[in-house]
């Protein structure tokens, strides 16, 4: 892909449930273009993504979150998910 501009937008469509697997690897792929891109000049990266049921986008968000933070050098906040346990505060 050419780079055209220095800020990219990326719209991340995942499946979620059974295919959680395959989105987290569609995601690793989009570190490595993604950190490419950066070498060459790209100085903003808008990345929204969602999947067919929300109810797993913030599986995926947590481990893009985990991923941009590792390989691009984000220091992005990572979900705190609420358990049963935990409760609320």
């Amino acid at each position: 892909m050419e780079l055209p501009t220095p800020a990219a937008f990326v719209r991340f469509v995942g499946n979620g449930g059974k295919y959680l697997d395959s989105d987290k690897a569609r995601v690793d792929e989009w570190v490595v273009g993604i950190k490419e891109w950066l070498e060459r000049g790209l100085e903003q990266v808008y990345f929204f993504l969602h999947q067919h049921d929300e109810a797993d986008t913030p599986l995926i968000a947590d481990y893009t979150i985990q991923e941009f933070n590792k390989h691009l050098g984000s220091d992005l906040s990572r979900i705190n998910f609420i358990t049963p346990d935990k409760g609320l505060f």
